[in-house]
């Protein structure tokens, strides 16, 4: 394995001309969505269409190191979960319990915990 195939896609994420993740306002949580095109139409639905600058891949890695090395947590809709939970299992990262069968794919709001899901490094 190399490439794309060691470090999937995971969602996307919304980023501001400063590179700032944008969440649903009034809420301080990172979200990712299965797709670009959910991510502009989740854009629109927030009203922060005009902040967007980017709708930015997140890389399995990504979500790790903010999980793992940070104190932040990024939210995922169904698919994304879903694809965390694969990601982690096809490499040997142990996922939390509920996370192999509580995450439902067709969930289209981001409310899936990554930090949930991957839980604390392992050791």
């Amino acid at each position: 394995m190399s490439g794309e195939s060691d470090n999937p896609i995971i969602g996307y994420l919304l980023v501001d001309g400063n590179y700032h993740v944008i969440g649903p306002p009034g809420e301080k949580r990172d979200v990712a969505f299965q797709s670009e095109e959910r991510a502009w139409q989740a854009a629109e639905e927030y009203g922060v269409r005009a902040q967007v600058a980017l709708v930015s891949a997140l890389h399995l890695g990504g979500i790790l190191s903010v999980v793992w090395e940070d104190v932040g947590d990024i939210y995922l809709d169904g698919v994304g979960a879903k694809r965390l939970v694969t990601a982690c299992q096809g490499r040997g990262i142990k996922v939390k319990g509920k996370a192999r069968w509580g995450i439902k794919r067709q969930v289209r709001a981001p409310i899936y915990s990554s930090r949930a899901i991957v839980g604390d490094r392992p050791e």
